[in-house]
C-alpha cells in the first residue's frame, strides 16, 4: 500500500515528460534566439570581433578571466570553510554549539539589501573597493551559512562510529577530519565546489555594487556595460549578442559535464545508513 503511493501510471509519465519537453524548449527559445541575433550582418565575425575588441574599456576575454578568478577563490573560500564548519557542527562537541549554528544559518533569513550598505562602508574603510576581494569576500559571507547547512547535513548522516574507533586508535580531530570524513565527503564537496562557483560566475548585484574599474569587470556586469557603449545599430547589436553567448557558454558547459556529480552529491547524504 506505502509503495503504491508512488507509483506512477503510464498516462501521467506521459503528461510529465510532455511537460518536462515544453520547459526545455521554452528555456532553449532565448538561447537560439540570442545564437541567431548574434550573426547577422557579419556572422561569425561579430564573434572574432568582441574577442579581439575594447568594449567599454576591456575585452570580453578580459570579463571572463575576471570571473573565472574571482569565482575559483570564492569556491576555495566556501567549500573549505563549509567543510570544516560543517564537521564541526555535526560530530564534535563544544561549548555553545547549537546557538552558534542556529547564529550562522539564521543569516540565510536576512535580506542581502539589509546588507549592502555595511559592506560598502566596511570595504571603502579598508581600501577594497574596485578589488577582487570586494567580490568574492561579501559573495562568501552571502552562500556560506547555506554550504554550512549542506556540509553538516552531510557528516549528520555519515557514522560517528568511525570517530569514536579514531580516537581510541589515537588520532586527533583534525587527522579524523581530512583523512577520514573528507575524503567520504567527496561527492558533497565536489557539488557544493560546482554550486558555489556558478553562484559566483553568475553573480551581477556584488560586482555591480562594489566595482567600477574596467580592469576587474565580471562577465555579467559586462553584458549591460556592453549594451550602454554598442548602442542600438544592427552591426552593434549582432556584436552585443554575440558577446552574451560568448559570457554564458562556460557555465553552460560547467553545469553540463558536472550535472551527474551534482546529482550524486545531493542524493549522497539523503538517506542516513
Amino acid at each position: 500500500m506505502k509503495n503504491d503511493m508512488f507509483r506512477v501510471s503510464r498516462p501521467e509519465k506521459s503528461i510529465m515528460v510532455v511537460i518536462l519537453f515544453a520547459t526545455a524548449l521554452l528555456w532553449l527559445f532565448p538561447a537560439y534566439s540570442a545564437i541567431k541575433q548574434s550573426l547577422l550582418f557579419n556572422g561569425f565575425g561579430n564573434y572574432v570581433s568582441v574577442f579581439t575588441t575594447k568594449i567599454a574599456g576591456v575585452t570580453v576575454l578580459k570579463t571572463l578571466i575576471n570571473s573565472f578568478i574571482i569565482a575559483f577563490i570564492h569556491s576555495v573560500i566556501v567549500v573549505s570553510t563549509a567543510a570544516i564548519s560543517g564537521f564541526a557542527f555535526s560530530k564534535m562537541h563544544f561549548f555553545g554549539k547549537r546557538f552558534l549554528y542556529v547564529l550562522v544559518i539564521s543569516f540565510m533569513s536576512v535580506p542581502v539589501t539589509v546588507l549592502i550598505a555595511p559592506l560598502f562602508f566596511t570595504l571603502t574603510k579598508v581600501g577594497m573597493i574596485n578589488t577582487r576581494a570586494a567580490v568574492f569576500l561579501p559573495e562568501a559571507a552571502l552562500t556560506l551559512p547555506f554550504s554550512v547547512l549542506m556540509m553538516r547535513n552531510f557528516y549528520d548522516s555519515l557514522p560517528t562510529e568511525l570517530m569514536e574507533s579514531a580516537y581510541i586508535d589515537g588520532a586527533g580531530d583534525f587527522r579524523i577530519f581530512s583523512k577520514i570524513y573528507l575524503p567520504l565527503s567527496s561527492p558533497a564537496v565536489l557539488n557544493l565546489s560546482v554550486l558555489a562557483f556558478m553562484w559566483s560566475f553568475k553573480d551581477y548585484l556584488t560586482p555591480a555594487l562594489f566595482t567600477s574599474n574596467p580592469r576587474i569587470m565580471t562577465a555579467t556586469l559586462a553584458v549591460s556595460r556592453f549594451k550602454d557603449s554598442l548602442g542600438g545599430t544592427p552591426d552593434n547589436l549582432g556584436r552585443y549578442y554575440a558577446s552574451m553567448v560568448i559570457i554564458a557558454f562556460p557555465i553552460i558547459v560547467l553545469f553540463s559535464f558536472f550535472q551527474r556529480y551534482m546529482r550524486s552529491g545531493l542524493t549522497a547524504g539523503a538517506v542516513k545508513g
